[in-house]
């Protein structure tokens, strides 16, 4: 058979496709071109950056609560809100103030003057150094 018609067969050979006009019905889709950036349309973005940034803000308030004991984070930060900073002013009572037990006994360890310790750790220097008009000096 060299792909010609016979008619004691009834074969007919293969031809190639035929172009037939394509029905659009007037109940199904109806399709138009969508314009995208790498396959996002712009609603599909704007939900997407909805989402996003909710899940930002979360992230972002936990962030914020979660280091809230931080001294630098709690001062500057969170005592200026303004309904809620008054819950963050930490107020630490002189029973409590643990430098001047640090300079007891680092004044014992290290041999230092207990009257010079007490007064820089009621002043809040560091021992070992002097006040000197009003700023702190390295003893020499």
């Amino acid at each position: 058979m060299s792909g010609e018609y016979h008619s004691s067969t009834g074969i007919t050979p293969p031809t190639g496709p035929r172009s037939y006009s394509s029905y659009k019905s007037p109940y199904g889709p109806k399709y138009s071109f969508q314009p995208h950036v790498m396959g996002f349309t712009l609603k599909s973005a704007t939900r997407l950056g909805v989402t996003l940034g909710g899940f930002g803000a979360v992230a972002g308030v936990f962030a914020l609560f979660f280091f809230s004991d931080i001294p630098k984070v709690r001062n500057d930060i969170m005592i200026k809100l303004p309904v809620i900073g008054d819950h963050f002013v930490k107020e630490i009572p002189a029973s409590d103030n643990v430098r001047i037990w640090i300079a007891l006994v680092m004044a014992f360890v290290f041999g230092g003057k207990i009257k010079h310790a007490l007064s820089a750790a009621l002043l809040g220097h560091t021992p070992g150094t002097r006040v000197k008009s009003g700023r702190s000096v390295m003893a020499s």
